[in-house]
């Protein structure tokens, strides 16, 4: 196991494939996933830096005028990580079904992952 972000980041995940051609799907999420995820991160942090964008709270919608001010650091935490799975999960499907090997109409994978971050 390395590390994923930092030492104290770990990147975990089970990729489960099926259909004909399930276990070259599983196999290529398994190696593409976690660089687009940090690349989510890091392109997620620096327009943060520059937009004092607000975060995730509850059910709040992240453009609904909730001040950056009244988050805590584990809601601006949160909504980078969940911000940036959605943004890797969709450019590994968009990197899928444009590649000319693999018949993701009736090949696919399950991806369960997590990441562990000691936040000291």
């Amino acid at each position: 196991m390395q590390a994923f972000l930092s030492e104290d980041t770990i990147f975990c995940g089970v990729f489960d494939g099926h259909g004909p051609h399930g276990h070259l799907v599983a196999r290529k999420v398994r190696d593409a996933l976690p660089t687009k995820l940090v690349s989510s991160l890091h392109s997620n942090e620096s327009k943060r830096n520059g937009s004092g964008k607000t975060c995730f709270k509850g059910n709040v919608k992240p453009d609904s005028g909730d001040s950056e001010k009244d988050c805590s650091a584990e809601d601006k935490l949160n909504s980078t990580w969940r911000e940036a799975f959605m943004k890797a999960y969709k450019a590994m499907d968009k990197e899928l079904r444009s590649h000319p090997n693999l018949d993701c109409f009736c090949s696919g994978s399950t991806a369960v992952t997590i990441v562990k971050q000691v936040v000291k």
